[in-house]
Formats: structure tokens, C-alpha cells, sequence
């Protein structure tokens, strides 16, 4: 923290603009060694202002006609003194650039080294820092308006009113715990285990709410399964837009799975193309239809593609795990038949397609869309983080057991074990007490230079 830290803010390769920025106690230093204002009486620029200059090289000689800002502690994204450079977008310029920062006094940002100083400086909590690097990593639009809620602290505000809540509660019991000769309210046991409950059902709201919120961050994965020639790498194409998968009318074409991922309805889906499922495979058909099967145990949906063109039933699935939904795909229903393949009428999990003429695609799409529509209702706050859901999950725990020992009559000692144990796990999400282990977790998923 007593570092001034150096990095570009923006991507590698050649682009119109380029920035560099630096944070850090000796941040206006290094900038004023740095850039020359073309306007003597810009020296020293105000707080905030974009001035036109030129920066220099190492060496001393000029490297760029360039942009300048500055801007002063507390007011700034970190909480310390920081500058930018924002210059053309080559990275000959950049790199020389920031190798004068360097020479200048500066050190080269860790990953997320911006964003952990704003943390620790208090301009914000840790959950919405990681939906700062979530933002970034956005590739939809269910993803992005999911960061961008988090960002906004609805996570962090409801995630305090229930530590709120707690924390008056432990507070009480350790005044009774500690002073007991003082003339504090008497124990309201039915009173803390309504208090306790109430915490741990909102806990347990939020908590179900992971599944939704981990499909607008990460998407999901549909695999698609099926006999072989029933259309499952035709379907595939048609999905994705392109020829991805090999298409013959020979069985077993496909060996190996095969993955592309599309946006639909704003969610991003990866697409699993798979080996035909029969019996009578080969050894090597046999490697493949042993991939399909962990692809489907691993699937958010299924798309179980049946040639509608055939009057034989439809080659079942393999065990998959139970609540995985499966849509039925009747595929080449361009195709003349004399009779509906058995067991295979059409209902709301039933979508007839071809992939020929395109017919029911759109209708397959939108059926797999709704199903993982993810937008909340207002005012409901999303839970989109692995890590989130494991910290509410002990926090659930904690509480749980909390819940008992009151119902149970237990000392109060005993009930403050279980509310600190829920505390402390509350906190980790939003970086209350949250230990270096943690934060380096969180901050080596970020780039360089935020």
C-alpha cells in the first residue's frame, strides 16, 4: 500500500487509444516527471482536468502527444492519489510509457492491485469489486445487467441488513453474557430465536436464488444426445450458425464431443455436440459414447434428438442425474413417414424441427430461452457467485445450529459460538474481516491495470 503502482487500463495490441495509469502515494510525482502540458499555465493541471501535453520517454525525449489527468485522495477509484495517460494505441508507445513510469519511481500493478486498494481503502466492499471483474468478463446481456446489480451494492446492502440484524443480537447477548449485574433488559429467548430464524430464511432465500444467477453469469450447458443419424450435429449447426460438426450419413461420424457457445435471449448456452448412442458400437465409438454420458451428468438441459422419419422407438438415454430437464427434438420432420415414432407425441417438452427447412428451430430456441430466463423480479437481489452461495451456505449452517441450541434452552456462550461462525461467514462476501487468503483468491482472477 505504500507502493505507487503502474499498468495500462487497457488492452494489449493496437487500438485508436491507449491508457496508463498509476496509483499510489507518489502517483502526481511520477505523472509531472512525465508529461509536459501544452499550455504553460495547465502546471500544475486542476483535480479531474483532461489536458493536452507530451509525455516523455525514459530518456527524456518526447514519446507521444498525449492526454493527462490527475486525481487527489480520497476522490478517486482507489481512495489514493492517482493519474492517467491516455495516449495513441500503440504498443511501442505503451511500453515505453510504462517503462518510464517504472524508471520513475513506480512498481508494475498485480492483478486487480486497483480494484484490491479501492477495497482496502474503503471506496468499496468486496462483493462489488468481484462484480467489477464481472462486469468486464460480461458476453451477454443477462450477464452483463448481473454485474452490473451487483455492482450497484444490491447484493451488499441486503447481505448487511441481515449482519445488521445479527450483530444487534450478539451485541445483546454479550452485554447479558458479561454484565450481568447491570440493569440490561432480561433474556428474551423466544425473542433472539424469531431474530435467528428471520436471518437465516432471508440467508436462504438468496441461496436459491444461485442457480438463476449462475446462469446469467457463467451461461449453461445443453448437450445434445441421441441415437446416431437422428440430426444431432445437423441440429448443432443449425443452433450455432456454422459448420461445426461433421455431417455424413454414415453412423458413428462423431467420436468426441464437440462445444460452441450462442447467445440466446441474452443468455450465453454452450451447445455439446455428441457421439451417437447404440449398442452395437465400437471400441472407439465406445470411447465416445462413454464422453456423451459425462457430458449428460454434467448438463444444465438436454436435447434428446429422435429421427421423426423413423416408426422405431427412440434410443433411450443413459442414466442421467435426477432434475436435469430433457427436451425432446423430432428431428427431420421434412422427411415423408407413415407413422409417429412410439412414445413420442407432442406436448410441451416436445419441439418437431428440420434442419433442413429450418422449421421449429425457432421455437426449440425459445424453449430452452425461457427456461433459463434469469431476469429478477424488482427489488429481488441475485446471488451469481460460487463463492457467495459457499459463504451463505455456512452462514445457513451456522445459523441452523444457532436455531437449536435456543429452542433448546442453551446458554447464551453456546448461541454466540454459532452467531460469530455466521458473522464471519456473511462477511467474507462483502470482505468484513476477510482474510489476505481470500482476497488473494478473489484478486488473481482479475486483469492487469483494473
Amino acid at each position: 500500500m505504500t507502493d505507487t503502482i503502474a499498468a495500462p487500463a487497457t488492452a494489449a495490441g493496437q487500438a485508436a487509444i491507449a491508457i496508463v495509469r498509476l496509483s499510489g502515494p507518489q502517483a502526481h510525482a511520477v505523472f509531472f516527471r512525465l508529461f509536459r502540458p501544452r499550455r504553460p499555465q495547465d502546471r500544475p493541471p486542476r483535480p479531474m482536468q483532461l489536458l493536452r501535453g507530451t509525455v516523455i520517454s525514459a530518456t527524456g525525449e518526447p514519446l507521444d502527444d498525449a492526454l493527462g489527468t490527475i486525481m487527489r485522495a480520497p476522490h478517486s477509484y482507489t481512495g489514493e492519489d492517482m493519474a492517467e495517460f491516455q495516449v495513441h494505441g500503440s504498443p511501442a508507445v505503451v511500453a515505453e510509457l510504462l517503462d518510464a513510469c517504472l524508471r520513475a519511481g513506480a512498481r508494475l500493478a498485480a492483478p486487480g492491485e486497483f480494484t484490491r486498494r479501492a477495497v482496502l481503502n474503503g471506496r468499496m466492499d468486496l462483493a462489488r469489486a468481484e462484480a467489477v471483474a464481472d462486469l468486464i468478463a460480461a458476453q451477454t446481456a443477462a450477464s452483463r445487467r448481473a454485474a452490473l446489480r451487483q455492482l450497484d451494492g444490491d447484493l451488499s446492502a441486503a447481505i448487511e441488513t441481515v449482519r445488521s440484524r445479527l450483530l444487534d443480537l450478539a451485541a445483546h447477548i454479550e452485554a447479558n453474557l458479561d454484565f450481568p449485574e447491570e440493569e440490561i433488559p432480561a433474556t428474551d429467548s423466544a425473542r433472539w430465536l424469531e431474530v435467528v430464524c428471520a436471518a437465516r430464511n432471508d440467508c436462504l432465500h438468496l441461496l436459491d436464488s444461485y442457480k438463476r444467477g449462475r446462469w446469467a453469469r457463467s451461461g449453461v450447458r445443453v448437450v445434445i444426445a441421441g441415437a446416431p443419424n437422428a440430426g444431432k450435429s445437423s441440429l448443432f449447426n443449425a443452433l450455432v450458425g456454422r459448420e461445426r460438426a461433421i455431417v455424413t450419413p454414415h453412423p458413428g461420424t462423431t467420436r468426441d464431443t464437440i462445444e460452441s457457445t450462442v447467445d440466446m435471449a441474452g443468455i450465453a448456452v454452450t451447445l455439446v455436440d455428441t457421439a451417437g448412442l447404440r449398442e452395437d458400437a465400437d471400441m472407439i465409438e465406445q470411447l465416445g459414447i462413454q464422453r456423451t454420458a459425462e457430458a449428460l451428468a454434467t448438463a444444465d438441459m438436454i436435447l434428446h434428438v429422435i429421427d421423426s422419419s423413423s416408426s422405431l422407438p427412440p434410443m433411450p438415454l443413459p442414466v442421467i442425474p435426477e432434475g436435469i430437464p430433457v427436451i425432446r427434438v423430432m428431428n427431420k420432420c421434412d422427411l415423408p413417414h407413415d407413422t409417429p415414432p412410439a412414445n413420442c407425441k407432442a406436448d410441451m417438452n416436445t419441439v418437431f424441427t428440420s434442419t433442413v427447412t429450418r422449421s421449429g428451430l425457432g421455437n426449440l430456441e425459445k424453449l430452452v430461452s425461457n427456461h433459463f430466463a434469469c431476469e429478477p423480479e424488482p427489488g429481488e437481489v441475485v446471488v451469481t457467485s460460487a463463492r457467495h452461495a459457499a459463504c451463505l451456505e455456512a452462514a445457513i449452517n451456522s445459523l441452523g445450529h444457532a436455531t437449536e441450541a435456543l429452542a433448546a434452552g442453551l446458554s447464551g456462550d453456546l448461541v454466540m459460538v454459532d452467531l460469530r461462525g455466521a458473522l464471519r461467514s456473511l462477511g467474507e462476501i462483502t470482505g468484513n474481516g476477510a482474510s489476505e487468503e481470500i482476497l488473494d483468491r478473489v484478486f488473481s482472477n482479475f486483469c492487469i491495470g483494473k
